[in-house]
């Protein structure tokens, strides 16, 4: 949480993130938000650090998005959908969460971010922005900065920091911390 008791954000660091060994023992998942309640959630965003290829779990009623964020990809087997190649950063890929999905590879361990959505739930959708000065958005649930550094309302948000806004409406300015690009992921 942030430091100030009339400062409307949540600021939900990376050291903070609650993490957890898969049951397959194939990766690590870093639990930013699970909302409203970690165990009954509407809506889940995570990064995985995925360290073998295998299945994924299955969560009914759930639909995904999974992005690439570091590595060299990995390509995702989904029941009744042609295998996909995921191997650039950025490039959200949806899919229905109660199919079976294997994932396998591409050249060594990957990291990736991942929404996950009830389907009994308000629809939500994840993209990514990219920076060099400022940037404003309205209506947005939660941001995490996925490169470089970013400042907002007075927070400077290192990699996999994230923000949540309150909630009335609001247009948030983003602002690059340095001179260098921040790209940041969006759930709206």
């Amino acid at each position: 949480m942030s430091g100030h008791s009339t400062d409307p954000y949540t600021v939900l660091r990376a050291a903070d993130h609650r993490k957890m060994r898969w049951l397959n023992g194939g990766g690590w998942t870093s639990e930013i938000i699970a909302w409203p309640h970690s165990e009954n959630w509407e809506w889940r965003l995570s990064v995985a650090d995925i360290e073998q290829g295998g299945p994924f779990s299955v969560f009914a009623d759930v639909d995904r998005t999974i992005a690439l964020l570091q590595g060299s990809g990995f390509v995702l087997t989904v029941e009744d959908l042609p295998p996909v190649t995921i191997e650039r950063p950025y490039e959200p890929f949806d899919f229905r969460g109660d199919q079976p999905t294997t994932c396998w590879l591409l050249g060594g361990p990957v990291q990736d971010l991942n929404l996950m959505v009830r389907r009994s739930s308000t629809p939500r959708h994840l993209r990514f922005v990219e920076i060099i000065d400022t940037v404003e958005l309205v209506d947005i649930e939660l941001a995490i900065v996925v490169s470089g550094r970013l400042r907002v309302n007075g927070h400077c948000l290192s990699r996999l920091d994230a923000i949540r806004p309150p909630a009335d409406p609001l247009t948030v300015v983003f602002s690059a911390a340095s001179s260098e690009r921040a790209t940041f992921a969006v759930v709206t």
